[in-house]
């Protein structure tokens, strides 16, 4: 079982042959919505993945996040330590994509972006195998790092999540973790991917995974660095990608992958992804990560 605690919200998607200019106004054929947000994202894609799967999360007490708990118990999504807050609105974003399968993202954050502390610890479930989490509270993160202890665990370093986007804030919940996943957004906070990955093996993280979109993924490990490019893919929407990612890597490693093996599996996973609209428009299937594995280049 993989434990994820993190956001639930509801996305709005809109593709346009173009991103709008000031006070333009751009036309969309294609719109869509559906359950998002970046612990839900990478609970589904373990799911989806063939993962057993246990969500904590507050959840909206309007309709969006009614919605969003149908959906997310639809794809066997385990809500046993979330919990329905009826004075909080769910997160709302909107999310407009291009021909290339670039983004903007709008996001309308509440109360309900990380579980209190209290829906997971001391609660009575079993141990989960991995803990997944993207730290949107921090002493509640802390917190539930914390209680379970022996437990390995990955942070996913979203901008967003550190306050006042001071990085060193992030040390102590950092050197909890097993792996810390960084973007190239979230890289730049250290001063680039050098001084992100020395900072965090600095706190004692050992696995440290830089994810960089269409070039792949670097993975820095005690044994060693690897450079794993991704297969080629058409793409048509690269949302819900890192959070593919983050699920994949987690349910490797479950399954006894070792980390450099663990970050092939999720960049294949993460590009195959980006095939269909929203975060689980192409999420694919072992026999096509499988398949892709082989045309993969990494050093």
């Amino acid at each position: 079982m993989i434990r994820v605690a993190g956001d639930v919200g509801w996305d709005l998607f809109f593709e346009v042959d173009h991103f709008p200019g000031p006070d333009e106004k751009v036309f969309t054929g294609h719109t869509a919505s559906d359950v998002g947000g970046v612990g839900a994202n990478s609970a589904l894609a373990v799911a989806l993945l063939g993962g057993e799967v246990s969500l904590a999360a507050r959840l909206g007490g309007d309709p969006f996040g009614a919605e969003a708990a149908e959906r997310l118990r639809g794809f066997a999504v385990d809500l046993s330590l979330s919990r329905v807050d009826a004075g909080c609105a769910t997160p709302l974003a909107i999310i407009v994509t291009d021909p290339s399968g670039e983004k903007r993202i709008v996001l309308a954050p509440t109360a309900g972006m990380f579980p209190d502390a209290a829906q997971v610890v001391g609660q009575a479930f079993s141990r989960p195998e991995w803990l997944h989490m993207v730290a949107y509270d921090l002493a509640a993160a802390e917190a539930i790092a914390a209680a379970l202890p022996g437990v390995p665990a990955s942070l996913d370093l979203e901008p967003a999540s550190v306050p006042g986007g001071e990085v060193g804030r992030m040390a102590a919940l950092a050197a909890l973790m097993d792996t810390v996943i960084v973007n190239e957004r979230s890289a730049a906070l250290f001063g680039g991917p050098q001084e992100a990955v020395a900072a965090l093996r600095g706190w004692g993280v050992p696995m440290v995974l830089l994810t960089r979109g269409a070039a792949g993924a670097v993975c820095v490990a005690p044994e060693g660095e690897w450079v794993l490019r991704p297969p080629p893919v058409e793409v048509v929407d690269t949302t819900g990608a890192g959070d593919t990612f983050a699920g994949a890597y987690a349910l490797a490693r479950t399954r006894g992958a070792a980390v450099p093996q663990a970050a092939r599996y999720a960049v294949a996973a993460a590009s195959l992804s980006c095939r269909g609209l929203g975060p689980r428009g192409a999420v694919p299937t072992t026999a096509e990560i499988e398949e892709a594995l082989q045309t993969m280049e990494g050093e």
